[in-house]
């Protein structure tokens, strides 16, 4: 009889043995807008500092973010 190896198939390990150094992509901007505030960031919730960035009454006074759940970075979900 095999056995199976748990770490195998519990998800968060799996994830958790992701490159973090490999390129994330896509690298489309979005754009969330309320009131005199805005924010534009990637897929994944980051402001890389070029365009993006967060705003309020057109002054940008967020340049850098990156969004993060217990220090690793997101993956995205298909459907």
């Amino acid at each position: 009889m095999t056995q199976l190896d748990e770490r195998k198939l519990d998800p968060a390990i799996a994830l958790a043995s992701l490159d973090e150094t490999a390129p994330r992509e896509p690298h489309r901007l979005y754009a969330l807008k309320h009131g005199d505030c805005f924010a534009v960031a990637d897929a994944y919730g980051d402001i890389r500092g070029a365009g993006d960035g967060f705003f309020r009454d057109d002054t940008r006074v967020l340049s850098e973010f990156r969004l993060t759940v217990g220090g690793r970075s997101l993956s995205l979900l298909g459907a």
